[in-house]
């Protein structure tokens, strides 16, 4: 679409204009992007009658959006969620193409393209928990970070008292400054940058070099910091629902699943009756139903530092069961919030809704604070361990952990309204050599993912 077509048609682009589903090709071109596939059976019977003709292009697969509209009334089936990417328009046939190539444009979708065949390949896989979790997770304890904790959860809690226009769910972004690669970064601290940019370039940083990551002028981190309150007994304070880190506007305009190369926590503050994070190896791929074998439980600490795939659903939930654990040896401290730094680590691209602190809001952050801190290196981040726990069946507690609003993992709200939850067992009476335990299930205590739907007699009620 050239600059003549796109002044046509925004004259009559307005706001209500936006309120449809796009052709998702605007946003992945011809790259694999996870999303809803469909088959339309009427057009690949037709291009094989006219296969001799050489201005015919056979295709494959269509979006949601292309079923519902341009093969509206043919016969079209839902085969699934997969990587794919929209055939509709291979003989310049798309109906929703212009409109949704605009809609592209007004969203932030670079012309160039926003998508790369995958979220980023984790090439290093050394750790020896992804031999038995089968995803990469690694715990490490930042060296001297008591020195300089103090200022980052001051700047954090002034971040999350700050307004962001309205959204308490933005995210920040900042772009890694490199020549020859994110390796050769000058001294942090001769960036105009806050503290809390610096620490998320330095966390990129470090996870690139470990994990030897290709990384682009399209590469960042995306950060943003969770203050929560915490209870003892409460079962809904400071929950953070279990849920997948995703380019969330690509997700719901679009309906593509973009997923961080890297999630990672830094906990900058701890006690006895913060929420743990959890960790289970589950993506959108996998199937609904299957038994989960194994559980990460993360209890917050500070200075440590937990780095995980990017797919994998995760969460904080409040339930008092999950917290017995961590009293082994978390004492009660600080003022009773649990603070995280969280940075996703992206290679391919920026979330089209995280931004840059701007100036004024630098200044705000830094104003009253330290005039110098230093910035972990390399080198200051520590192997930590992570302890195996089988989970017995006669020596556990069940716990059932709900899933953050439907809407979120994808799934059909009629599927969802009668609940979605995690249901799991955790040990109790136990003495764990680690703050971090791998939870290990036999074969008639394993933990599954339950969806409850309304019966028809609920429905009527």
């Amino acid at each position: 679409m050239n600059e003549a077509d796109e002044n046509s048609l925004s004259k009559n682009f307005t706001a209500e204009s936006e309120d449809f589903s796009p052709c998702t090709y605007v946003a992945t071109g011809p790259r694999m992007s996870f999303q809803a596939v469909f088959d339309c059976q009427t057009c690949k019977e037709r291009l094989s009658r006219n296969e001799n003709n050489e201005d015919e292009v056979t295709f494959h697969c269509i979006c949601e959006s292309c079923a519902e509209s341009c093969h509206a009334g043919h016969d079209v089936a839902f085969i699934g969620f997969a990587p794919a990417y929209c055939d509709c328009n291979v003989n310049n046939s798309c109906c929703m193409i212009e409109k949704s190539s605009l809609l592209a444009l007004k969203r932030g979708v670079p012309v160039d393209g926003r998508i790369m065949e995958d979220h980023g390949s984790l090439s290093k896989m050394t750790n020896t928990i992804y031999n038995s979790f089968g995803y990469q997770a690694e715990v490490t304890y930042i060296n001297d970070f008591d020195k300089n904790c103090d200022e980052i959860l001051r700047q954090s809690k002034l971040l999350a008292s700050m307004d962001m226009n309205g959204n308490e769910n933005r995210t920040m972004w900042v772009s890694i400054p490199f020549t020859d690669g994110p390796k050769s970064i000058d001294n942090l601290n001769d960036l105009k940058y806050s503290e809390l940019e610096k620490l998320a370039i330095s966390i990129f940083r470090r996870h690139v070099e470990y994990f030897d990551l290709k990384t682009n002028h399209r590469s960042g981190a995306e950060w943003w910091v969770q203050v929560k309150p915490t209870s003892e007994r409460d079962e809904e304070v400071g929950s953070i629902g279990l849920h997948y880190d995703k380019d969330e506007s690509m997700a719901s305009t679009f309906g593509l699943g973009l997923f961080p190369t890297l999630s990672t926590v830094t906990y900058l503050s701890h006690n006895k009756s913060a929420n743990p994070t959890i960790i289970l190896p589950r993506t959108y791929h996998d199937a609904q139903d299957d038994d989960i074998e194994q559980i990460i439980m993360s209890h917050p600490e500070k200075g440590k530092h937990l780095a995980f795939d990017g797919r994998l659903l995760h969460g904080a939930p409040a339930n008092p069961q999950l917290r017995v654990i961590n009293q082994r040896c978390i004492l009660d401290e600080g003022d009773d919030l649990r603070v995280t730094f969280l940075v996703n680590i992206w290679t391919n691209g920026k979330p089209l809704d995280a931004i840059p602190l701007s100036d004024d809001q630098r200044i705000h952050l830094s104003k009253g604070g330290a005039q110098y801190i230093s910035m972990p290196q390399y080198d200051d981040f520590t192997s930590g361990a992570i302890a195996c726990l089988t989970v017995n069946e006669d020596e556990v507690e069940s716990v059932n952990i709900p899933f953050v609003a439907s809407e979120a993992e994808w799934i059909e709200e009629e599927e969802t309204e009668g609940g979605t939850y995690l249901s799991m067992t955790v040990p109790f009476g136990v003495q764990p050599s680690a703050t971090t335990l791998r939870l290990r299930y036999g074969d008639n205590n394993k933990a599954h993912i339950i969806m409850e739907t309304l019966s028809d007699d609920s429905e009527s009620d």
